[in-house]
């Protein structure tokens, strides 16, 4: 990326930073929901802004939604001196549950959508998720789902967030065209991206409608013009391009990294391939006129259907047997990219081949390999369809590591989410 495009970036980011931290101070909905939007996706606080926090926040005004969803977010986040104000929130909650959520004039938090997320937000961090508040707000969520346009973005992403931190459905939510959003818009579908990708509850519709939406959301910033007086959108157009600059160059590394790594692109072929087996196993089953067809069943099925898919862009692909005898385990085929010198692994959970299995077999897989002559990468495909495993981002984080010999990267694949499809 040339000085020009980088300095037009940092202009960016020091006049979105001028306008959030001389906004009016103190925590609110604008400003807890900015802290949401960090916080949401694991990433650390900006230092050039101003930290929101609970310092000479007032418990009057409890039962009014504007205070309930700042201390909603507070709560959420963990911020210091959060529990003192757990017991105001919750009769606050109690006399807002005594309210029509719809009132003829739209007069009501549902209709302002950082503050349906940030009450929804406090519900989770204050109560517990079989209580009356609880069940309130999901009800008042399916409510909201008929009630808003499809093509209202803050109200359908805040809404899908508020949703998902109570675990209610949301089977409204749809993945944008990104090519008619707004930078603003843009980054509201960022942020629901990359929080599924945290939770591992994403599938490739949304992984690919991402980059796309990074790629637009930096040709959108260089032109962005900063709106005075909107924290809200000043404070997710900040993050879209910390973001997305940061992949940006991330990804340009991996690019000229690949001038002495030879094997490199095959690895991201081959990853590219776990990633979108879901969608490939979906479509095999929607033949014409009802003909048979490869449905994945077992493990079997899983490496029979990789190794078509091997073989479309590869010339050498060896079964590679594991000797009976290894680890007390039965023999089971994986494969061997011989120029490539990768080894490929697939998995299938099932009921007896859950997280605490999947991970030891993994690490047994990984021993075995170490001497293995053609061996300098193993990749490992754990496919999920059934959504046994109970955090699947955590195996993917902790086993993978460029550290151990040989290099090992592991890909979990969840199965086809009709929620999220377009």
């Amino acid at each position: 990326m040339n000085a020009a495009v980088s300095t037009s970036f940092n202009a960016q980011l020091a006049g979105l930073a001028t306008t959030l931290n001389g906004s009016s101070g103190g925590l609110s909905p604008e400003s807890g929901f900015v802290s949401f939007v960090f916080h949401a996706v694991g990433e650390a606080w900006p230092s050039a802004l101003r930290t929101p926090d609970l310092q000479g926040f007032s418990l009057d005004h409890s039962d009014r939604s504007p205070w309930l969803a700042s201390v909603g977010y507070a709560c959420h986040r963990g911020l210091s001196g959060h529990a003192d104000f757990i017991p105001a929130w919750r009769a606050g909650m109690v006399r807002l549950m005594q309210r029509d959520a719809f009132p003829t004039d739209r007069a009501s938090f549902v209709h302002r959508p950082l503050e349906l997320l940030g009450v929804c937000l406090g519900a989770k961090a204050c109560e517990p998720q079989s209580s009356a508040a609880v069940e309130w707000l999901r009800g008042v969520l399916k409510e909201y789902q008929r009630k808003i346009p499809a093509n209202q973005s803050w109200e359908s992403h805040c809404g899908f967030l508020a949703a998902d931190s109570l675990q209610a459905p949301w089977p409204a939510y749809r993945v944008p065209r990104v090519d008619e959003l707004s930078l603003e818009d843009l980054g509201l579908f960022l942020l629901v991206a990359d929080s599924a990708e945290i939770a591992g509850d994403t599938d490739e519709s949304i992984r690919t409608a991402r980059a796309d939406a990074a790629l637009r959301a930096l040709d959108l910033a260089i032109e962005y013009q900063v709106k005075g007086g909107d924290a809200a959108a000043a404070g997710l157009v900040y993050r879209t391009i910390l973001s997305c600059y940061r992949q940006f160059i991330h990804s340009e590394h991996a690019k000229h990294r690949q001038l002495g790594s030879p094997h490199l692109d095959a690895a991201i072929l081959v990853q590219t391939i776990f990633r979108r087996f879901p969608l490939v196993a979906h479509q095999l089953l929607k033949r014409h006129d009802q003909r048979g067809t490869l449905e994945i069943r077992d493990e079997y099925d899983v490496q029979d259907l990789l190794h078509s898919l091997l073989h479309l862009f590869f010339d050498d692909v060896r079964p590679e047997e594991w000797t009976p005898s290894y680890a007390g385990r039965s023999t089971r085929a994986d494969f061997l990219l011989k120029k490539e010198r990768i080894i490929v692994e697939a998995k299938k959970t099932r009921e007896s081949l859950k997280q605490k299995q999947v991970v030891e077999q993994l690490i047994i897989d990984r021993a075995h390999y170490a001497t293995h002559p053609d061996c300098d990468l193993l990749l490992c495909f754990v496919y999920d369809p059934e959504r046994r495993l109970d955090n699947p981002a955590a195996i993917e984080r902790d086993l993978s590591s460029d550290e151990s010999k040989p290099r090992m990267i592991v890909i979990v694949a969840t199965g086809y989410d009709r929620k999220l499809c377009v």
